[in-house]
């Protein structure tokens, strides 16, 4: 890669629409849960507490996720950059940012319920945790950091590129900028 050049990976609108409605789905189901517990208990789920806890955890959850995907859908900015400076990652809700070459230690990968991450591991993983302003984007990235050990996990859900191509080129390219 020469001076000015870079790589960047676009936002995929189309998979980021989905997940959105999917959220969406979700969030409505989570309110009717709890505005009707009982009329959701079963065999299994006997208790209408149970059911209201998990109404109340959904809506948090894909409440916020949702909200985030809004932001993405308008979102005009790669998902990722990758150039002689470094890594530019944008590509999901706790975004590490700029990753400086020399910052990085390996590139790995990690499957969390079917879902391949790319692990960027750094030599100062405390530094990328509080990057992070928001408290609950803060926890999150250190529960990653306890959980994987690395502070930046990026997802190849919301970008426009194939998982095993998005690897071969970042692997690629920190090995040349190892070297140098």
């Amino acid at each position: 890669m020469s001076e000015n050049q870079q790589i960047e990976f676009k936002l995929s609108k189309t998979k980021i629409v989905l997940l959105f409605f999917g959220c969406l789905i979700f969030c409505i189901l989570s309110i009717l849960f709890i505005l009707n517990p009982d009329k959701f208990t079963n065999w299994r789920y006997r208790s209408s507490t149970i059911v209201l806890i998990a109404g109340i955890l959904g809506v948090v959850f894909f409440g916020i996720s949702l909200l985030y995907y809004a932001r993405k859908i308008f979102d005009k900015k790669p998902g990722l950059v990758i150039n002689d400076k470094g890594i530019y990652d944008n590509a999901s809700g706790i975004s590490a940012g700029h990753i400086p070459w020399n910052d990085i230690v390996e590139i790995s990968e990690t499957i969390v319920v079917n879902q391949s991450f790319i692990n960027i591991v750094v030599k100062n993983p405390d530094e990328y945790i509080k990057r992070q302003k928001n408290i609950f984007k803060r926890k999150l990235v250190q529960i990653n950091y306890s959980s994987f050990g690395t502070a930046i996990a990026i997802p190849s859900v919301a970008l426009n590129c194939e998982f095993n191509k998005l690897k071969r080129i970042l692997q690629q390219e920190f090995e040349k900028h190892k070297i140098s």
